[in-house]
């Protein structure tokens, strides 16, 4: 299995906030990524002309394209991530990372090297 991040803009995470006790983000996208690949699947799999699935390809290929040059400012989602964790957090929150931050500590291991 592959591990990726993925970011979620802060109003669409404030309107998901209720159906955090029963929302599994990683199940949804995977469910969400699958539909996409056999959406794909199912629109090339019925062409039989050769022109058409090149040409299908090509679009394809040119939306990857497309999606490839959008620059993200990466610090500043990052920043912006934890600014919304730190306006989120529960007094639990703080605690549990103050805690893991010190076992992380006594590892002698820096204070922010610990998995998500």
């Amino acid at each position: 299995m592959v591990r990726i991040g993925i970011n979620i803009p802060n109003d669409l995470m404030r309107r998901l906030e209720p159906l955090k006790p029963e929302l599994n983000v990683s199940e949804v996208c995977r469910e969400a990524l699958a539909a996409k690949a056999e959406s794909y699947e199912r629109m090339t799999a019925g062409l039989d002309n050769e022109h058409i699935q090149s040409a299908v390809g090509a679009v394809w290929e040119q939306g990857r394209e497309y999606l490839a040059v959008i620059e993200v400012n990466w610090e500043a989602l990052g920043c912006e991530d934890a600014a919304a964790w730190v306006r989120a957090a529960k007094l639990e929150d703080w605690e549990h990372l103050h805690h893991r931050q010190a076992v992380i500590g006594n590892q002698g291991r820096p204070s922010w090297d610990f998995p998500p």
